[in-house]
């Protein structure tokens, strides 16, 4: 999707674009060996409590976190390809705003594992998690039907 942005970015803004397609080439890297790593290490072994600690995201562990990083590349990969948005109309604007404001998730993606926000002693931590994933996916539908209208009519 951003590579499809970038293709429309005019060279005013091509740095902006080139720096959302490096930070979307981070999240795909990040994302893929994490869940690369869980579908074979994790289905496929009997792992000891301490690899599962690590791998088991339920545990808040290394992989909990590496996703995170994962997705704070991704909304700073949004942010910075909204900016390039040449907007015409309403429904363009407000992608432009909805795609800048989701780079604003990349402050909690960062911060909460570094927190501990997150951690196997945090009463309601699996639904409060849940919830925020929820909400996530909620707030990105309209980016991907408003970028679905975007590229239609360009």
């Amino acid at each position: 999707m951003i590579c499809s942005y970038l293709s429309f970015t005019k060279n005013d803004y091509k740095s902006l674009g080139l720096i959302a397609l490096a930070f979307s080439i981070m999240y795909g890297v990040i994302i893929i060996i994490v869940y690369y790593a869980q579908l074979t290490t994790i289905r496929l072994s009997n792992l000891s409590e301490e690899a599962i600690l690590l791998l088991d995201y339920s545990k808040f562990g290394l992989f909990f976190n590496y996703d995170l990083l994962g997705y704070m590349f991704m909304a700073l990969s949004t942010f910075f390809i909204g900016i390039t948005l040449e907007t015409k109309d309403k429904n363009e604007k407000l992608l432009k705003v909805l795609l800048c404001v989701h780079g604003i998730f990349a402050v909690s993606c960062f911060i909460m594992p570094v927190s501990g926000i997150f951690n196997q002693d945090f009463a309601g931590a699996n639904i409060t998690g849940t919830l925020i994933l929820i909400f996530w996916c909620i707030y990105f539908m309209p980016i991907c039907i408003l970028s679905y209208k975007y590229f239609k009519y360009k």
